[in-house]
């Protein structure tokens, strides 16, 4: 049942569908689940899509929510990684801007393709709306945890050395997102 609802709406839903014999598993939510413990509690083994989720496959994903568990002693939120990838965004478009006035940033965010980050590959469109990959994520243990990635960019996120028919080493993305298998 697909329920796009806030946190706060879902958990009566779900104490409800309960009563009438109904399971949590069978729930889909937006990001609008994100980020309370009561939800946590009443919704176990429901799913929701959202930007991002610990354990999110990639080697930034990975790195970013060591950096942050290591810093701030705590585990790495939605919106923690949501935000680091806007300022990164902004970072990467400031340095390829011919200049930091308005119209020329504009144009070098809208100018944003497959720009590595730590919830997937993100390309502004061209309706300036950012197309990158849903994360899948499932309530378990009174937390969230990564399920799959799906939409543009998810081939990224899921791909590696193996899945491109390599033994080892490391996979990277070349700035039109393609695989870059020269070493």
């Amino acid at each position: 049942i697909y329920a796009p609802l806030y946190y706060t709406q879902m958990v009566a839903l779900g104490r409800a569908a309960r009563q009438v014999g109904l399971k949590n598993e069978i729930f889909l939510g937006g990001d609008g689940w994100a980020g309370d413990e009561r939800l946590l509690d009443e919704m176990e083994g429901g799913y929701f899509a959202d930007h991002w989720a610990e354990g999110f496959p990639t080697a930034i994903s990975k790195r970013f929510a060591a950096a942050y568990r290591e810093k701030y002693q705590l585990t790495p939120t939605v919106l923690a990684a949501t935000g680091y990838d806007a300022a990164m965004l902004l970072a990467d478009a400031m340095k390829r801007a011919r200049s930091l006035g308005g119209e020329h940033l504009r144009d070098a965010i809208a100018a944003t393709r497959a720009l590595p980050s730590v919830t997937g590959p993100i390309t502004i469109n061209e309706a300036r709306n950012s197309d990158k990959p849903i994360t899948i994520v499932q309530i378990a243990n009174k937390t969230t945890r990564y399920v799959d990635v799906v939409g543009p960019g998810a081939d990224v996120v899921r791909a590696d050395c193996e899945s491109e028919g390599f033994v080892g080493g490391t996979l990277a993305c070349a700035a039109d997102c393609n695989f870059d298998t020269s070493d």
